[in-house]
């Protein structure tokens, strides 16, 4: 009996090691489920202020809080860059699908890896006195910077040394613009445009620069004036009195007055040692003609009178032994006349130009400037549209711009009408879009904005879709 139950005993642990030897061996056969992916997911967030398209599915995004983010599946997926310990970052621009550079105030960071690690670039003087606004990309070797009071950068040698060769001013006492904007030729040929109260335009990879002429907004022909002679004539103050009343109400007008002097006056009312009776004919001469407009209804604040007498030359003549040589040439240039330019004040925030030369500048103020294509002169254009611009892109088949209330902006006929668009993939949004850029095909574009807005295009900028974060339940599919 005992022998029996010392039987029964040991089949029952024999049957319990056996199982629990069956339930290991199943534990060690079978995958456990795998946990889900808890890391974060690199996406762009925050205030997007400027993209990058390489290629079709290369993009670089540019945060406002400082992280560069780069994909190259289109935006399923996104890597975050290696950048140097700098300021914040204003822009981003790349000459291929390795080479580029990144900007802001007083920094310039090159990449040669297609945006995933960056390197600082030395600046010629202190360079944290440069406040870069805009960069453009000729080649992998030469690039032009531009930003406020006239500073220019330039390299010709992929950012090894960069030359200063920032605007100046022409005479004493004048205010020397901030650069908005600037735009090259994506052929490589040395074309640039750039502006800032003006078009500029270089053949010569910026070496060199001339201003494009802006239509005027009204014509008015000069005041013609007598040897010695201020007194703006009858005839004279019925004309421009004309033009005044005609004017377009709604416009934002600049009258800019010019005088001038002739030879033969410089001649004999002149003194080399004593210019004071010159600079009092022409300050006279100024001044009529603004009263003949303040006279006429308009406002002192919208009247400036340009190229005015440089009384204190001689604190600066011992610098700038030319300056008077200089000043006389303009004048007599212009004749014993006072010209009236009426030029519409157009804030522009960015411009484009297509291979054919046809450039649109885009601004805040419902209004742009043109340039058609063959021509190089640009001319005051209405933007049809509710809400201010940031920036814009031509491709081959339509303008787009982009701009604040979220607006996404097409035209089919080069800026004469347009016609908003929605993305897909996501309700109506009122963040503002900052920037927008296509690859080289002009095919791929992407869009940029507020509060992590990214749209992308397929079709050269026809329709556009919402990128969207993926939620972290994604993640292991996305992957």
């Amino acid at each position: 009996m005992i022998r029996t139950r010392r039987r029964l005993l040991f089949a029952r642990e024999r049957n319990a090691f056996a199982w629990f030897a069956l339930t290991l061996t199943l534990a060690c056969t079978d995958r456990a489920p795998e946990a889900p992916d808890t890391r974060p997911i690199d996406w762009p967030a925050g205030e997007l202020l400027d993209v990058a398209v390489p290629a079709a599915d290369h993009v670089i995004v540019l945060s406002a809080d400082g992280p560069i983010h780069t994909t190259r599946d289109g935006g399923t997926s996104w890597q975050i860059a290696h950048v140097p310990a700098v300021g914040p970052l204003r822009g981003i621009s790349m000459a291929g699908p390795r080479t580029g550079w990144a900007f802001g105030s007083g920094v310039i960071l090159r990449t040669d890896d297609g945006g995933g690690r960056w390197r600082r670039q030395r600046l010629p003087g202190r360079g944290a006195d440069f406040d870069l606004a805009a960069l453009a990309l000729i080649d992998e070797q030469r690039a032009i910077a531009v930003g406020g009071a006239g500073q220019r950068l330039r390299t010709i040698d992929g950012g090894a040394v960069w030359q200063e060769s920032s605007l100046e001013a022409t005479v004493p006492g004048e205010r020397v613009p901030a650069f908005v904007d600037i735009h090259c030729a994506s052929d490589r040929s040395g074309r640039c445009w750039s502006v800032d109260r003006v078009v500029r335009f270089s053949t010569d990879a910026g070496s060199s620069w001339r201003i494009l002429r802006t239509e005027d907004a009204l014509t008015i022909d000069p005041v013609d004036f007598g040897f010695d002679q201020v007194d703006v004539g009858e005839s004279d103050v019925l004309r421009i009195r004309a033009v005044v009343e005609g004017r377009p109400r709604a416009a934002d007008l600049r009258w800019r007055i010019d005088a001038g002097l002739s030879a033969g006056e410089i001649d004999r009312i002149g003194n080399a040692r004593d210019p004071s009776a010159l600079f009092a004919l022409i300050e006279a001469r100024a001044e009529e003609v603004r009263i003949t407009l303040e006279a006429s209804g308009i406002p002192e604040k919208r009247i400036e009178v340009v190229a005015a007498p440089p009384w204190g030359y001689e604190d600066l003549i011992d610098d700038d032994p030319d300056l008077l040589t200089r000043y006389w040439s303009t004048r007599i240039e212009l004749g014993a006349r006072t010209r009236i330019s009426v030029r519409e004040g157009i804030s522009v925030t960015a411009l484009d130009v297509d291979s054919q030369g046809f450039g649109i500048a885009v601004g805040r103020s419902g209004r742009g400037l043109r340039a058609r294509r063959g021509e190089s002169i640009w001319s005051p254009i209405a933007l049809t549209v509710p809400h201010g611009l940031l920036d814009v892109a031509v491709t081959e088949e339509r303008v787009i711009a982009v701009g604040y209330q979220g607006g996404l902006w097409v035209s089919i006929d080069q800026g004469d009408s347009w016609q908003r668009v929605e993305p897909f993939g996501s309700g109506v949004s009122f963040d503002a879009l900052r920037s927008i850029s296509f690859d080289p095909e002009g095919r791929s574009g992407y869009v940029v904005g507020a509060n992590g807005r990214l749209l992308r295009s397929r079709d050269a900028g026809s329709s556009w879709q919402t990128l969207v974060r993926p939620i972290q339940a994604d993640q292991l599919r996305i992957r």
